[in-house]
């Protein structure tokens, strides 16, 4: 939420103004918006636009696993809070939450569009398709915050799945598909540490 006093039409460029308006029909609702920041307004329009292409969340990976995890009573543990995954989020400059917010802009069949491509490169393991999202869509047009939201959690997180590969027996980690691609990757990372990595399970 933005400080009091504070209204995200008032602090958006102009052309972000106009697309606020076009998006929810009229200026009149802009005061349902106005208490957000950029990014939180983006990020719900993303969900939004996701259900409505047929993407369920209670469906997700993370959901599945931790459902099985929970009918074999299995161990669990996390890489990272909810808080912390708020505070990458938060922690991006203004002008890259705004252009993240126009790109949420988009008509909706465009976004939709978007949503869809991702899914397909996710669902067929196109690694390189990923990382073209990571470097030509997140890199190249938000840089602080991807690296807020990817680099940075890698980094964090390769020492804890360290310390799980030192523990004897098995361990599954599940991480976003993003973090997998690229030099800043999970494996890339883990290599550099005499970790080694192998692909299974892709046609």
């Amino acid at each position: 939420m933005l400080p009091e006093g504070q209204k995200l039409s008032e602090m958006v460029q102009p052309e972000t103004r106009e697309k606020l308006v076009k998006f929810l029909g009229s200026e009149a609702a802009l005061p349902a918006v106005d208490p957000y920041k950029p990014w939180f307004f983006g990020l719900s329009i993303a969900l939004t636009t996701m259900q409505a292409a047929g993407f369920d969340a209670t469906r997700g990976l993370d959901q599945h696993f931790m459902a099985r995890v929970a009918q074999d009573g299995k161990p669990t543990g996390g890489l990272e809070t909810v808080d912390d995954q708020l505070a990458a989020l938060d922690g991006g400059p203004w002008e890259e939450q705004e252009i993240s917010l126009r790109e949420s802009l988009k008509p909706p069949a465009e976004l939709r569009e978007d949503v869809e491509r991702l899914h397909v490169a996710w669902r067929s393991g196109d690694a390189k398709a990923l990382e073209q999202v990571v470097i030509d869509e997140m890199m190249a047009k938000t840089p602080v915050t991807a690296r807020l939201t990817n680099l940075e959690r890698n980094e964090r997180w390769v020492p804890q799945i360290q310390a799980l590969l030192d523990q004897p027996g098995t361990t599954l980690v599940v991480v976003g598909a993003l973090h997998l691609v690229g030099e800043d990757g999970l494996p890339a990372l883990m290599e550099a540490r005499g970790v080694r990595f192998e692909r299974v399970g892709h046609r």
